[in-house]
């Protein structure tokens, strides 16, 4: 999951057709708990960019 990927204010994840099997874009609708601890960790990464939960 990347930043750019979210939309905070429709609350919905959107995977690119790039990243997806069947080459198709993935709209994901997000909880507004789910939405807060996006916020978390971007609020904790040093830059608010890129990948949400680095592994």
């Amino acid at each position: 999951m990347r930043r750019d990927e979210i939309d905070f204010a429709d609350a919905v994840w959107i995977v690119p057709a790039s990243r997806m099997k069947a080459k198709v874009v993935h709209r994901v609708p997000l909880t507004p708990r789910a939405i807060e601890i996006l916020e978390m960790q971007l609020d904790a990464s040093d830059s608010g960019e890129g990948m949400i939960f680095p592994f």
